[in-house]
């Protein structure tokens, strides 16, 4: 049976449904305001019983509910007992999030046609956990939607990376490239051995999709391209995978500097790569893997 926290004279609020531990605790903890209404199951009462009662003081309604009535909300057997109801963010322009990177340095990710919820949210895992400052999305008349599945899987990552959106790629490197971000493109083979080459410290890496890559023009755009060496047993990483290994490289040159311990080859990546055609037949996928 229902119970519920319900202030009267509220009507149905509008907005995106994130399930999950971590998401919906770090959007009670991050953003209260914003937050329209809570579904939790009793047995995650006592856990969430400080955000709760952050709710009932807020005047904020929530409904203690049973896990299949969480089920149908949420459309999902994988909600972890609890879903929020919260004001969808405003996506960041890429004149906004160039900016972070403009006055405090860093890395910026560009993520070109990618829509799948699953990657969406263990890429923003995986940026949040390497202090990403910010994910731009291109190559889509709307953003995909980053609640769902997305921000489970982003286990609270979504709340830490401002996420921005430009459906033209063109529009967005150059928006980049204004702030003297240096543009590094990511291929499954072809490109510089990431390894050796060494990477500007304000950068934004882009990413395509898995099966397609980035185009030519997108490549040949690019500051440098790089690939992940491997042994060729397969054709290429997961995407989210990539992230992961380029940010975890990144990561740790700058521990390596901090203690002036690098061992990165000074090899640099060449501006007329911006200029260069991508040899004919080369094969780029998501900025994954090399063979």
């Amino acid at each position: 049976m229902k119970r519920e926290h319900e202030p009267r004279g509220r009507r149905e609020p509008r907005g995106v449904r994130v399930y999950g531990l971590h998401a919906a605790r770090a959007i009670l903890t991050g953003r209260l305001d914003e937050v329209l209404r809570v579904h939790i199951a009793s047995h995650r009462v006592a856990e969430f019983s400080d955000e709760l009662r952050a709710c009932a003081q807020a005047r904020l309604p929530y409904h203690v509910v049973e896990p299949d009535d969480l089920e149908r909300l949420t459309g999902s057997v994988h909600h972890e007992g609890i879903c929020v109801l919260v004001t969808p963010r405003t996506p960041w322009s890429a004149a906004k999030l160039a900016g972070r990177v403009g006055e405090r340095g860093g890395h910026l990710l560009v993520l070109h046609e990618l829509q799948n919820p699953h990657n969406i949210g263990a890429i923003m895992r995986v940026a949040a956990h390497f202090g990403s400052r910010g994910a731009l999305i291109t190559g889509a008349d709307a953003p995909p939607p980053l609640a769902g599945a997305a921000s489970r899987l982003a286990e609270g990552g979504i709340e830490a990376v401002p996420v921005g959106h430009e459906a033209n790629i063109e529009r967005a490197l150059e928006a980049l490239a204004k702030r003297r971000i240096a543009i590094v493109a990511t291929a499954s083979e072809g490109g510089s051995d990431l390894y050796a080459t060494k990477i500007p410290k304000r950068v934004a890496f882009v990413f395509g999709p898995e099966k397609e890559g980035l185009s030519r023009e997108v490549l040949a755009r690019a500051d440098g391209v790089v690939t992940i060496p491997g042994t060729g047993a397969i054709d290429s990483l997961n995407v989210a995978s990539a992230v992961a290994v380029i940010l975890a490289e990144q990561w740790r040159r700058r521990a390596d500097e901090a203690t002036d311990a690098s061992t990165t080859a000074p090899v640099r990546i060449r501006a007329k790569a911006r200029r260069d055609k991508p040899k004919r037949g080369r094969k780029s996928a998501d900025g994954t893997t090399a063979t």
